[in-house]
């Protein structure tokens, strides 16, 4: 299952560039009922949630900006002292409850027909503002084809190699804070990333998860064993080409 969540965490990265580009993503799954024990309340209740593992589904939540769950809507009628069902409409769920698994962003209603005209808005209004931004082909030659400056040759400074780039971060930082969980706090030390790193991938990855300011030690314990520490090489890498925008001197 760790296995699993790795291959999946890089699998939501790589969705993560293309939702980046512009292009919409919808993931669909099974759902299956799961029995739920809170230690404060007697007996359990049954709960709908994804049909994937239990490191799975906690990513495919927080990464997404809408979890929908779809069902039937069914009314329970007492007909001669015999309870029958009717109904059988196909509605979506869009905020949590202790019966299922849901979600938004958009404060769209709890409850919606499950038909495309309740959530158009949130694509195709969204794909002609990104469409307008984007200079029309005209512009671009005619901007290409005017004489341009002559300007002095820049000096031509090589890339400092990674290693040296490495370095370059990780001195002169303070250590991270002792109340982060070991695992990650000695991954933190021997790469060299400091905490506002880390808040940064979390808070572009995983946007609207957390606020923007919480610490480090403050992330959930799941969200540090099913997320961080798994996607641990993908978020250095993150944090590695995102240094190469930084100046060093």
């Amino acid at each position: 299952y760790t296995y699993s969540a790795e291959t999946f965490g890089r699998f939501l990265n790589s969705l993560q560039d293309v939702v980046d580009k512009g292009i919409h993503v919808v993931i669909t799954a099974h759902a299956q009922l799961r029995k739920v024990e809170l230690p404060e309340e007697m007996g359990a209740y049954d709960h709908w949630e994804m049909k994937t593992s239990k490191k799975v589904a906690p990513m495919i939540r927080e990464w997404a900006d809408a979890v929908f769950f779809l069902n039937y809507k069914v009314r329970i009628l007492e007909v001669n002292k015999k309870k029958k069902a009717q109904g059988g409409a196909r509605v979506m769920y869009t905020s949590h409850t202790p019966f299922w698994d849901a979600k938004n962003r958009y404060g769209l209603p709890e409850e919606m027909p499950l038909d495309y005209e309740g959530i158009r808005y949130l694509f195709e209004d969204a794909g002609q503002v990104k469409q307008e931004t984007v200079p029309a082909p005209e512009q671009k030659q005619q901007k290409d084809t005017r004489p341009k400056e002559e300007k002095p040759a820049p000096v031509k400074q090589e890339a400092p190699a990674q290693e040296t780039v490495a370095a370059a971060v990780a001195m002169n930082k303070p250590e991270p804070d002792s109340l982060i969980p070991k695992r990650l706090r000695d991954l933190m030390i021997a790469d060299g990333i400091d905490e506002w790193e880390i808040q940064n991938v979390v808070n572009e990855r995983q946007k609207g998860a957390f606020p923007e300011d919480m610490p480090v030690k403050d992330y959930p314990a799941d969200f540090i064993d099913e997320w961080i520490l798994p996607c641990w090489q993908q978020i250095k890498q993150f944090i590695e080409k995102d240094r190469e925008n930084v100046p060093f001197k």
